[in-house]
């Protein structure tokens, strides 16, 4: 092998190595506390069960101000929240992988989007039922909305602040949905990451 081409060979493998798709998967974890909650029109607030892990895989550790992300069903374990009696629950799963974004703002804040596809179901002695639905999560502002259109409750999340974060989403109930038929519906998760990717 001549001088050329050993130099050549040198390249590939350095490109090879370094190459971000090679790289491992950066997971970071959002351990859920006190304060997530769904809210059923602020009539009804059900808390999370607080310790309930969602897994964050990051395409790598390095970014720039745009780092994408997935989470994936297996992922996401929310436990079931209590309703109004003991054999009443609410489970939040995700019915395919969500994506989104963790932005880094011209002054220096940090925000997060992610577009999820739930599936929900209410375990019910009586009526039980699934029903799937889009939700968009984010650290800024929502607006949940009852199925009639009269009523409005405006939400706001809680930026990146060292690993801690709150991320509101919103949803409306049918007609007939239990506990609160009709009623805008809102879920806030809070919590802080055990680790997160710097963005610069």
């Amino acid at each position: 092998m001549d001088r050329r081409t050993f130099l050549a060979s040198l390249a590939v493998a350095g490109v090879c190595l370094t190459s971000p798709a090679l790289a491992e998967p950066f997971v970071s974890t959002l351990r859920l506390d006190a304060f997530s909650f769904v809210s059923f029109g602020d009539q009804e607030i059900y808390p999370l069960p607080e310790g309930s892990e969602i897994e964050f895989e990051f395409s790598s550790e390095e970014g720039s101000k745009l780092l994408g992300f997935v989470i994936r069903p297996r992922g996401a374990l929310i436990e079931p929240i209590p309703l109004r009696y003991g054999d009443e629950a609410l489970r939040f799963t995700l019915a395919r992988a969500a994506n989104g974004v963790m932005r880094l703002g011209k002054d220096g804040v940090v925000t997060m989007e992610i577009d999820a596809y739930v599936v929900v179901t209410l375990d019910h002695p009586v009526t039980p039922g699934v029903k799937k639905l889009p939700v968009r999560l984010t650290t800024e502002t929502t607006q949940a909305r009852s199925s009639d259109g009269r009523r409005t409750i405006d939400v706001a999340g809680g930026r990146v602040s060292g690993r801690g974060v709150q991320l509101v989403g919103a949803a409306t109930n049918t007609e007939d949905d239990y506990p609160r038929p009709g009623a805008p519906v809102y879920v806030m998760l809070s919590g802080a990451f055990d680790r997160l990717p710097a963005l610069r």
